[in-house]
């Protein structure tokens, strides 16, 4: 009888014990999870408060257009006209205009192509790149 009240009491504790485990584990995976979707939760693009500078340019190609509306453009080239290269920069989508792939965004005569913000992200090669925000308003 000794035997199986020590076999009963043995199931009881070892039950005890997974139990209290279990929960540890949870509660760290948990944390682990949260603080990992914290991160996730940032947003890539930052505003400034004032445009800070103007980009140089008379017009943009797109070349990817993002799911939210926006899309990476290719600066022209001063020198030569319908060259674009470097510097890209990430167009902010407007209400009534959306953007696509190979369109040739002109900057008026009237207008200014200024810098707003940072676009970070993650191409589908690898390291994050971070994008100067464009937005063509008024001089």
């Amino acid at each position: 009888m000794k035997k199986g009240l020590v076999f009963f009491l043995g199931m009881i504790v070892g039950g005890v014990l997974t139990f209290f485990v279990s929960l540890f584990l949870l509660f760290i995976f948990g944390s682990i999870s949260q603080s990992e979707s914290a991160e996730e939760k940032k947003s890539p693009l930052t505003l400034f408060e004032q445009p800070a500078d103007i980009i140089e340019t008379a017009s943009f190609e797109v070349q990817e257009v993002l799911p939210d509306g926006n899309a990476i453009a290719m600066t022209q080239h001063h020198s030569v006209e319908g060259y674009y290269t470097d510097p890209t920069v990430l167009l902010l989508a407007e209400e009534n205009s959306p953007y696509y792939d190979k369109q040739i965004v002109k900057v008026p005569k009237s207008k200014c192509a200024y810098r707003v913000g940072a676009y970070q992200y993650e191409p589908h090669y690898g390291d994050t790149r971070t994008l100067p925000v464009v937005r063509i308003m008024d001089k």
